[in-house]
C-alpha cells in the first residue's frame, strides 16, 4: 500500500470513528439504548408515512411521542 492509499484509509477510519462516537454521544445524552432509540424512531417514521397518505390517521402520534420524556428523550 502506498502513502496516498494509507492516508486515504486512515482518513476513512477516522471518519468512521467520529461517526460512531457521535452516535454513542447522542444515545448517552438522551439516556437511551440503541435498540430503544431505533424502535422509537421507526415507530414514528411508520406513523408519519401512513399519515402522509391518510392525513386523518395518526394526526398527533409522532408529536406526542416526541413530547414524551421516554428514556430521557425529549
Amino acid at each position: 500500500m502506498n502513502t496516498s492509499q494509507n492516508t486515504k484509509q486512515n482518513s476513512i477510519t477516522i471518519d468512521t470513528l467520529k461517526q460512531k462516537i457521535g452516535i454513542i454521544k447522542h444515545l448517552n445524552e438522551n439516556n437511551t439504548t440503541y435498540k430503544s432509540h431505533w424502535w422509537r424512531a421507526i415507530s414514528m417514521s411508520v406513523a408519519l408515512f401512513i399519515h402522509a397518505w391518510v392525513p386523518s390517521l395518526f394526526t398527533t402520534y409522532a408529536s406526542d411521542k416526541m413530547n414524551q420524556n421516554h428514556g430521557g428523550l425529549n
